[in-house]
C-alpha cells in the first residue's frame, strides 16, 4: 500500500535504514533536526537486512527476467533494476509498484530517477536436495543475513549500544568456539595463555615463542617491551611475526584466526587468479590489503579485551533474530526521538533543481537558518551558529555554482513529493540514481558469499574429559571457522584407526584469500531446530561466487544431493552442479561418495574425515570411546545460495558539492548538491569497526557543527535532544517557552516509553 506521508517538508529525509543511514538519522535527531526515514521494502536494514529465502529466490527470478552483464560499462542501474512481484508471491521484500507523479513540480524542478532494488546481490545460483525447495515455513522459518556479523564483545558498536540504550532491543548469543582448518584437521584457536598450554599440537618450542610474543604485545600496549616500536609501524603484520620466529602454521593462527585478516598475508609469488585475470592483490585490496604492524597490534588488542568480557571466554558474539537486528535497534532509537519512519515506500526519484535556482536556495537558507535553528533547540548549542547554517550550509556557494542541479526533495512510490534540505542515502542506493555512476568508473570489488541450510552441525558433540556419558554431550551450534589461504583441505583418511591428520588422500580446496565461516543454530531463533545456517565469505577474485566457494562448501560438508534450482517458481526446474555453472570449481573435490568425520578423543573437536558408503542418516550414532577416534557423519547440504556482494564502506567523507579530501572511491562528483553519501558494508566477517569509522568521517564532514551520536547524551527523550540538553533541562522548570523542546523525560519514563512502543511493534506483528 502506498501511504500519504504527513508532513510533507522535512529537514533530512534518509533512503534506506541500513546502519550508516540509522546512525546519522538518530544523530542528526539529536541535534534538533527533523528526519524522515523512508524504505523501499517491509524490513529494516537495507544493505544490511535480513531476509527470508523467498527473497532469494524472487531475485533469482528478476536476474533471470534482466540477465547480469559483467561488463564494467554496464550501469548498476540496469543490473539491479527490480520489478514487482506477481500477486500471491509478496514477502517481506517485495517492491510495490510506483505511481505516476500526483502532483505538479515545483517551478524549475525535474526529477533523477532511481531505481532501487530489494537485494543489493548479482550472480545469484541457488542449490536444493531433492524434498528441500522451501515452502511457507521458510517465510518465519529461516532468517538469512545479507552481510554476517561477528560482534567484537568490546568493539565501539557495543559501547554505542549501551550509551544509546539500544541494547534494551536486543539479544546476544556468545559464539561458543572459533576454528581454523590445518594440516587436513579442524583444530580450536589457541587464543589465550590455558588454550596454548592444552594444544598437544604445539611443541615446547612453539609454545615458548608464541608465549613470548604474546607477552609482548601486552608490554607494547604499555608503551614498553621489544615490541613497542614494530606493533606502531607500517611494517606488515606477517614479517613482524616471521621475525619473531614464529612458525608458519602460528603465523596462520594469529593472521587469520586472531587478528581476523580477510586476505591473503604471505601471497606466492606473482599470485593471479585464473578466471577474468583478477589478481589476488586486487582482491586483497577490497578487504583492507596488507595489515600492518599498527593495524595489526589494534586487531591483536581489540581480541584480547574482548575475550570474556561478558562472562563468556569467548571474543565473539551474534544477535539474534539475524543481525539486521542491529539496523532495527537503530531504527527503533530514531521512533523513539521523533523520526518518522515508512516501510515498503520506494523513492522513485530526486527532486533536483538547476544551479542558479540552487544558489539562491543556498542564500535563502543561509537567511533564516539562525532562526529556524533557535525553534528546534531553543536557542542553544552549535546548530544555533549561522555559520554552521543548518544542513545546507555544509556545501558552499562555491560548490553550488559547480554543481550541475541541487536536491530539494525525493518523489515517492504513491507519486508524493516529498520537500527537504539534505538527503542521505547509502552507496549502495546511490549506485541506482540516474546517472549518477559514471560509465567510465571502474566497478566495485565485490565479496563472494554463499548461505547454506545444513541437516546437522559442522562439529560433533564432544564431551568434557573425564565425563562418563560423551552421548548426553551437545554440539555446538554457532561457532565460526576460517579457512586459511591455499588450504589442502580436510585429511581423508581409510580407516578409523588411522590418525586423524593423516596427509594420504588430501583433497585441495586452492583458495586464494581466507574463506570464513559462520555456523548459526536454532539458539540465535534463525532456523528450525534441527537445522543449521552456515555463511561463508571471501574476497571475490573470479566472476562466479560459486567457483569461490564451492570447494570449500564440498570440503566441509556433504553435497551429493545438491541439484541446482534454474528457476525458483518451477520445482521442476533444476540440474545436477555438474552439469551447469561448475566451471573448474569442483574439479578437484571428488563427491561421489559420503564422507565421516573423525575425531580425535585427546583433542576436543579436532577432526579429519573418512571416505564411507552409507548413506545420509538424520542424525548422527553417539560416541562410544573417548580414546580412540569416532567416525561422524559430515552435514549434509539440504540448500544453498551463492551470490556476489558489492564492497562500497569506502568513500569521500563529504556532502556531494562540498570542498572534502579523500580516495577516489567516491561518487559524489555525479551528485546534485546536498546528498550525502554514505559507505556500505565491507567485506569482512568480523566486527562494524570499518563502517563506524567511515560513517562518522562521512557525518563529521557533512556537518561539522553537529554531535556525533557516540557524543551526545540520552538522558532525553525526542527530538531536540542536542548538545545544550542538560542545560535545557535544568533551566526549563516545566516551561518551554519559545517553542524549545518538550521537557525531558528521566531514565525511568524513557525505558517506559521503549517498552510500551516495543509492545506496541510487537502487537502489530502479530495482528
Amino acid at each position: 500500500m502506498a501511504w500519504t506521508i504527513t508532513p510533507s517538508t522535512f529537514d533530512v529525509i534518509v533512503i534506506g535504514s541500513g546502519l550508516p543511514e540509522c546512525l546519522v538519522a538518530a544523530s542528526l535527531l539529536k541535534a534538533g533536526r527533523d528526519v524522515l526515514i523512508i524504505d523501499a521494502v517491509d524490513t529494516y536494514g537495507t544493505d544490511f537486512a535480513s531476509f527470508t529465502p523467498a527473497a532469494l529466490d524472487d531475485a533469482i527470478v528478476q536476474q533471470q527476467q534482466q540477465p547480469i552483464s559483467h561488463d564494467a560499462a554496464v550501469p548498476e542501474t540496469s543490473r539491479h533494476a527490480s520489478a514487482p512481484v506477481p500477486r500471491g508471491e509478496e514477502h517481506e521484500h517485495s517492491l510495490p509498484e510506483c505511481s505516476s507523479v500526483s502532483e505538479p513540480l515545483p517551478p524549475g524542478c525535474r526529477l533523477l530517477r532511481l531505481r532501487q532494488r530489494a537485494l543489493p546481490v548479482s550472480n545469484i545460483h541457488a542449490f536444493a536436495a531433492s524434498g528441500e525447495r522451501g515452502g511457507p515455513g521458510d517465510q518465519r522459518g529461516y532468517i538469512l543475513d545479507l552481510v554476517p556479523k561477528l560482534v567484537y564483545q568490546s568493539e565501539p558498536l557495543v559501547d554505542l549500544l549501551v550509551r544509546c540504550r539500544c541494547h534494551h532491543y536486543l539479544e546476544f548469543k556468545a559464539v561458543e568456539g572459533s576454528y581454523i582448518l590445518q594440516d587436513g584437521v579442524i583444530h580450536p584457536v589457541p587464543a589465550g595463555r590455558a588454550d596454548i598450554f592444552r594444544d598437544r599440537r604445539l611443541s615446547l618450542s612453539d609454545k615458548r615463542v608464541l608465549m613470548r610474543f604474546i607477552q609482548g604485545c601486552v608490554e607494547a600496549r604499555g608503551g614498553q617491551g621489544h615490541l613497542k616500536e614494530v606493533l606502531a609501524s607500517s611494517q606488515p603484520l606477517a614479517q613482524i611475526l616471521a621475525a619473531e620466529g614464529l612458525s608458519p602454521r602460528l603465523r596462520q593462527v594469529i593472521l587469520y584466526g586472531i587478528a581476523m585478516c580477510d586476505s591473503d598475508q604471505e601471497p606466492p609469488p606473482a599470485a593471479v587468479a585464473a578466471d577474468n585475470g583478477i589478481t589476488a592483490a586486487a582482491a586483497a585490496a577490497a578487504t583492507g590489503g596488507v595489515m600492518t604492524g599498527a593495524s595489526g597490534g589494534a586487531a591483536l588488542d581489540l581480541f584480547t579485551s574482548s575475550q570474556g568480557r561478558f562472562g563468556h571466554e569467548g571474543a565473539f558474539m551474534v544477535p539474534s533474530y539475524g543481525s539486521g537486528s542491529v539496523a532495527e535497534a537503530f531504527v527503533r532509537l530514531c521512533a523513539v526521538h521523533g523520526a518518522v519512519t515508512v516501510l515498503r515506500q520506494p523513492v522513485q526519484a530526486l527532486l533536483v533543481t538547476d544551479v542558479e535556482e540552487a544558489v539562491a536556495a543556498v542564500a535563502a537558507a543561509s537567511d533564516d537558518g539562525a532562526g529556524s535553528a533557535s525553534s528546534h533547540n531553543g536557542g542553544g548549542g552549535d546548530d544555533a551558529n549561522p555559520s554552521n547554517g543548518g544542513d545546507r550550509g555544509v556545501a558552499s556557494s562555491t560548490a553550488a555554482a559547480t554543481a550541475a542541479c541541487s536536491c530539494v526533495g525525493i518523489v515517492t512510490a504513491a507519486g508524493q513529493v516529498v520537500r527537504c534540505k539534505t538527503v542521505v542515502a547509502g552507496t549502495g542506493t546511490i549506485s541506482c540514481l540516474e546517472g549518477g555512476l559514471s560509465p567510465s568508473a571502474p566497478p566495485p570489488p565485490y565479496v563472494s558469499r554463499a548461505i547454506v541450510v545444513l541437516d546437522g552441525p559442522l562439529l560433533p558433540a564432544s564431551a568434557p574429559h573425564g565425563s562418563a556419558a560423551q552421548s548426553q554431550s551437545v554440539p555446538k551450534s554457532l561457532l565460526t571457522l576460517v579457512v586459511p589461504p591455499r588450504s589442502g583441505g580436510l585429511a581423508m583418511v581409510s580407516d578409523t584407526a588411522a590418525a586423524p591428520w593423516a596427509a594420504g588422500g588430501r583433497t585441495g580446496i586452492g583458495n586464494p584469500h581466507p574463506v570464513r565461516v559462520l555456523q548459526e543454530g536454532a539458539s540465535t531463533c534463525v532456523c528450525p531446530a534441527g537445522r543449521f545456517l552456515l555463511y561463508l565469505s571471501t574476497p571475490a577474485t573470479s566472476s562466479s561466487s560459486y567457483d569461490d566457494l564451492w570447494n570449500t562448501l564440498a570440503t566441509l560438508t556433504d553435497t551429493t544431493g545438491l541439484r541446482e534450482v534454474r528457476n525458483p517458481g518451477c520445482p521442476s526446474a533444476s540440474a545436477t552442479p555438474s552439469a551447469s555453472n561448475t566451471g573448474t570449481a569442483a574439479a578437484n573435490i571428488d563427491t561421489s561418495t559420503s564422507t565421516k568425520i573423525i575425531t580425535d578423543g585427546d583433542d576436543d573437536n579436532s577432526c579429519a574425515v573418512l571416505n564411507t558408503t552409507d548413506s545420509h542418516p538424520a542424525t548422527d550414532s553417539p560416541a562410544t570411546s573417548s580414546s580412540s577416534p569416532t567416525p561422524r557423519t559430515r552435514p549434509r547440504a539440504l540448500r544453498a545460495w551463492f551470490y556476489r556482494q558489492p564492497v562500497r564502506h569506502r568513500v569521500v567523507p563529504a556532502i556531494a558539492g562540498a570542498a572534502a579530501g579523500g580516495t577516489a572511491e567516491s561518487l559524489a562528483d555525479q551528485l546534485p548538491v546536498g546528498v550525502l553519501q554514505l559507505p556500505g558494508p565491507d567485506g569482512g566477517l568480523a566486527g562494524y569497526s570499518q563502517v563506524l569509522e567511515a560513517t562518522e568521517a562521512a557525518y563529521r564532514a557533512a556537518f561539522p557543527g553537529a554531535q556525533w551520536l557516540a557524543e551526545v547524551t540520552f538522558g532525553g527523550h525526542g527530538a531536540g535532544g542536542g548538545e545544550g540538553d542538560e542545560q535545557e533541562e535544568e533551566d526549563s522548570d516545566g516551561d518551554n517557552g519559545g517553542g524549545g523542546p518538550a521537557p525531558a523525560l528521566g531514565d525511568a519514563e524513557e525505558d517506559a516509553a521503549i517498552d510500551e512502543l516495543t509492545a506496541a511493534l510487537a502487537r502489530l506483528q502479530g495482528a
